[in-house]
């Protein structure tokens, strides 16, 4: 069987994700008003966007995005460099 036969035999476009079809894609919740504030605190306090995105269950793009939305300044990539 063909995938253009699958997927007419499904009711789907043949590029088309199963699980985007029912409402079940990918994408994940962004942060909540609350999240986002607290986010931002806690990111201008000197925690990573990949640690906050854990703390939330987000990617670090969700956390950027929220911290972008809060009007913060996002550090350059990359570990600080320490001062001798």
């Amino acid at each position: 069987m063909t995938v253009a036969e699958l997927a007419s035999e499904l009711g789907l476009h043949r590029r088309q994700r199963p699980l985007q079809r029912h409402g079940n894609g990918t994408r994940t919740p962004g942060l909540t008003a609350d999240q986002a504030v607290e986010a931002a605190q806690l990111y201008l306090e000197g925690l990573s966007t990949a640690r906050l995105a854990g703390r939330y269950g987000v990617t670090p793009h969700t956390v950027n995005a929220a911290l972008r939305k809060q009007g913060v300044e996002i550090r350059p990539p990359g570990r600080p460099r320490r001062r001798a």
